[in-house]
């Protein structure tokens, strides 16, 4: 800012002096109306010499002067503000024009410093991103490498492992098979064994049961031939007594003819004794046909139930080896 212009002449037909009352630089009273000068120096409008718009403190005397004057001093000075104006803004100029050409150069320096700052800062960027990178890609690298180790080193321990697993596997199936053949082998002498028990139980049981069937037969066939010899007897013995009762009815009939009646009814007694002898025989050997059979059943049966036991025994055994 320039410093202000004193004013020492108002405008108007009547000059005036204001000392010590500033306008603005580049503002003449000219340029001002009468209420804009009031208002600019302070003091109240009056009429000077009839002229409507002079403002003029009271305190300070007018001078009059003629009009050529005051036209030669207004021009003076309006050439001189002018002038000073012109200056002025020349200078004002120059000094925005010098500013704003410092201020672009200082600009300029800081711009040209934030590139650097900026290509600085882009390199180091750069580079530490490079950096980064670089580290990163060896560590990626490194990883792999890693990995790829542990990778292998857990294949190599798989296929170990998995070689062992194999290994007990055979080992197992072998064992397994050598038991397997074991068992069999041991389950085929239990059977031979036990076939050749059973059979030689069943050998025995069959000479066994040829025995006691052949003493059964022995039995019944003695049964029989006493059985044959006291019916032999018996008969014998009746066919005697028939013998001698006939013998003695003979004689009887010889010394008794009397007696004819008598020795029917003996002969008719004696031929039922006879006939109940026989029906009491026949129903001797019915009773001793039947107990036979029975016996033959029950034999039988016996036989049975252990022919059964001795095939359960058998299973048992067969089931248990």
């Amino acid at each position: 800012q320039l410093e202000a212009q004193r004013v020492h002449a108002v405008s108007g037909y009547k000059n005036f002096f204001t000392s010590g009352v500033s306008l603005p630089f580049g503002v003449l009273e000219d340029d001002l109306e009468p209420s804009q000068l009031s208002h600019a120096y302070g003091v109240r409008s009056t009429v000077i010499d009839g002229v409507d718009g002079g403002a003029v403190p009271e305190s300070y005397p007018i001078q009059h002067q003629t009009t050529t004057d005051e036209d030669q001093i207004r021009e003076q000075e309006r050439r001189k503000i002018f002038e000073e104006r012109e200056l002025a803004k020349r200078e004002e100029e120059e000094k925005r024009l010098e500013e704003e050409r410092i201020a672009r150069q200082i600009e300029e320096e800081e711009l040209h410093k934030r590139d650097e700052a900026d290509k600085r800062r882009e390199e180091e960027q750069r580079k530490r991103i490079i950096l980064e990178e670089t580290i990163r890609m060896n560590k990626l690298v490194e990883a792999r490498r890693e990995e790829e180790k542990r990778r292998q080193i857990e294949e190599e321990r798989l296929r170990e492992e998995q070689r062992n697993r194999d290994e007990e596997r055979r080992k197992f199936e072998e064992e397994r098979r050598k038991r397997e053949e074991e068992k069999k082998r041991r389950i085929e002498e239990q059977r031979e064994k036990i076939e050749r028990r059973i059979r030689e139980e069943e050998r025995r049981k069959a000479e066994d049961e040829r025995i006691r069937r052949e003493e059964v037969e022995k039995r019944l066939e003695e049964e029989r031939r006493i059985r044959e010899e006291e019916r032999k007897k018996e008969e014998e013995s009746i066919r005697r007594e028939e013998e001698e009762r006939i013998r003695q009815e003979e004689v009887d009939h010889t010394l008794h003819t009397h007696q004819c009646t008598h020795l029917h009814t003996a002969r008719q007694k004696i031929k039922k004794e006879r006939l109940e002898k026989e029906r009491l025989k026949k129903i001797r050997e019915e009773e001793e046909e039947r107990k036979r059979r029975e016996l033959e059943e029950r034999i039988r049966e016996d036989e049975r139930k252990k022919l059964l036991e001795e095939q359960k025994k058998r299973e048992e055994e067969v089931n248990n080896a």
